[in-house]
């Protein structure tokens, strides 16, 4: 399921690196979901803390060399330069 997602969202024709990256992104992902499961059941150790770092961040690097971005939810992403900027205008009573 999460490979056709995936597969979907490179535009449905993947080339042999973006299809590696998509098997290893939803390997990943199932090990984590494994590993989720693992720490709501109590038997959470150091070595999964690690493992799960690792995969966490191997698939976070993965899913960023497929051009899969985080969306905002539809709302627009706001700089500290914008916000700087808003408070120090003139006539801003909270500026």
């Amino acid at each position: 399921m999460c490979e056709a997602e995936l597969v979907a969202s490179v535009g449905g024709a993947p080339n042999f690196a973006q299809k590696m990256l998509i098997r290893r992104s939803a390997r990943a992902l199932l090990r984590l979901e494994l590993l989720d499961e693992k720490m709501s059941s109590g038997n959470w150790t150091d070595h999964d803390s690690r493992t799960f770092g690792g995969l966490n961040n191997a698939l976070r690097l993965a899913l960023r060399e497929l051009g899969v971005a985080a969306k905002s939810g539809g709302k627009p992403v706001v700089s500290l330069a914008d916000i700087v900027a808003r408070h120090a205008k003139p006539g801003n009573p909270s500026a």
